[in-house]
């Protein structure tokens, strides 16, 4: 009985296992959706490195490093994004923001299922 038991947990682990990595990804293809589809304007007030990197412009609001192209952004630049165009500034010795460049956002998958299959 004991042993019975012991494979139901196994084969429950098992199944549930892909589940729960499946839906701990929502969130981040949630995210890089929501990122890619509006217009940001902010200044990056801190870059935290975990999972995947996190550019904040807001306290609550953040976009994965890794969507961008080009990933050369610092605290303190600010950014405008229009379309899959993000515009970076920078404050120069007069306190003043100029243009600095301009990096393409990278397009999310169309579906989460191609997402999280990497298709």
């Amino acid at each position: 009985m004991k042993i019975k038991t012991k494979t139901i947990f196994q084969i429950l682990l098992v199944l549930a296992l892909p589940v729960v990595i499946y839906f701990t990804k929502t969130d981040y293809y949630k995210n890089t959706v929501d990122f890619y589809k509006n217009d940001v304007n902010g200044i990056i007030l801190k870059i935290k490195e975990s999972r995947g990197t996190k550019v904040y412009y807001n306290e609550s609001e953040f976009f994965y490093l890794d969507q961008l192209k080009d990933k050369s952004i610092k605290v303190g630049d600010s950014i405008s994004k229009r379309g899959s165009d993000l515009l970076v500034f920078e404050k120069n010795s007069n306190g003043q923001y100029e243009f600095l460049k301009k990096i393409n956002v990278i397009k999310p998958k169309d579906s989460y299922l191609k997402f999280f299959y990497g298709l």
